[in-house]
């Protein structure tokens, strides 16, 4: 998230608004997955962390009612604009990234006030990773929880991303994933528990092998690379699953859950 608005705004941006809208169900089990582990509650102040376009925004959103808030937080403004257009009133952007979250004046004055923290598939861009979880744990109250879904180091969407999106992206993608051993660390100097982690298998299903390619194109920026290697790239780091009249693409990524003492 240190990654420069720059990078996620125009072309990109707009990508990310449009597989939002062109496939809403997709990845709609892992959205259920994710909720049931988080478990977002009626009146909760929720801070969410690389917010992008918003596809769990409204869904916090939902869990935490009216009587509730959710701030969702981005480098890109481009990208809030998505979520902004909304008709939800219980969502408040704010364009930032993790390690400027204490430099906006609202943000600084709501110190302790958060019950929970999300991040889904964003931690990674965050290169002063420590810088970040002080400001969570400032943000946070005591007992309020931290889970941050992401690609876990050494798994084989990480592998992809390093030799696949790095690539071809037209934004790049020079990232720094989280390890369990540096998780730890960060949690024992910002205050927090020691971690727990999920590791999960998501199923993300289309109707076909030229639909799923071309959401994971989209999805990355992936506009230079052929389809034909695209969809070889995908077949080789992912389990890739046809069933009935669906194709289900297994996605491993990884919850550290942690909470503030």
């Amino acid at each position: 998230m240190t990654v420069k608005c720059g990078d996620f705004v125009g072309e990109r941006a707009e990508l990310y608004g449009k597989i939002l809208h062109n496939y809403p169900n997709t990845r709609k089990e892992e959205v259920d997955i994710n909720m049931k582990i988080f478990n977002p509650k009626k009146g909760e102040k929720i801070l969410e962390i690389g917010s992008g376009s918003g596809l769990y925004t409204t869904v916090l959103a939902n869990y935490v009612t009216a009587s509730g808030e959710v701030v969702a937080t981005d480098p890109s403004g481009d990208q809030l604009k998505t979520i902004l257009s909304g008709i939800y009133k219980n969502i408040r952007t704010i364009q930032s990234g993790a390690h400027q979250l204490l430099e906006n004046k609202d943000l600084s004055k709501e110190l302790g006030s958060f019950d929970g923290i999300w991040s889904l598939g964003a931690f990674h861009h965050c290169m002063n990773k420590s810088q970040a979880f002080y400001n969570f744990s400032q943000l946070l109250k005591p007992k309020g929880r931290i889970f941050i879904c992401d690609v876990f180091s050494g798994s084989e969407f990480a592998r992809y991303f390093d030799t696949e999106v790095a690539k071809y992206s037209t934004t790049g993608h020079e990232v720094a994933y989280l390890t369990e051993e540096f998780f730890e660390s960060l949690c024992f100097l910002f205050g927090l528990s020691n971690p727990k982690l999920h590791h999960i298998d998501y199923p993300w299903s289309f109707k076909t092998l030229n639909e799923m390619t071309q959401f994971m194109c989209h999805l990355h920026g992936l506009s230079r690379v052929p389809h034909e290697h695209a969809l070889q790239s995908l077949e080789q780091f992912f389990e890739v699953e046809q069933i009935s009249d669906r194709v289900i693409l297994h996605v491993p990524l990884t919850i550290f859950e942690a909470y503030k003492k």
